[in-house]
């Protein structure tokens, strides 16, 4: 569990494209996160995104059932990954 940025948008996949848009988003300022994929880089510098359950899923996106993946920007992290979490294996 770890800080997070409350109302960040939750993605379809580790980028910012449309096929992987926005399924949800994570309404509490504290959630827990399952693991960490490489995918686009965002405003933190890096392409780090970690994935988790949502608190909403968004319009006709049910079929993720509120899992999606975070920019690390959004996640308060001293380093990104963080150390000894495991890697994704999701594309």
């Amino acid at each position: 569990m770890c800080g997070n940025r409350a109302g960040a948008p939750l993605y379809g996949c580790a980028g910012f494209i449309a096929a992987c848009g926005v399924i949800g988003w994570i309404d509490t300022s504290t959630s827990w996160f399952v693991c960490w994929g490489r995918g686009a880089a965002h405003n933190g510098g890096n392409n780090i995104w970690y994935y988790t359950m949502g608190d909403r899923v968004a319009p006709g996106r049910d079929g993720n059932q509120g899992w999606g993946f975070i920019p690390a920007v959004d996640v308060w992290t001293s380093t990104d990954p963080w150390p000894g979490m495991t890697e994704c294996n999701i594309p």
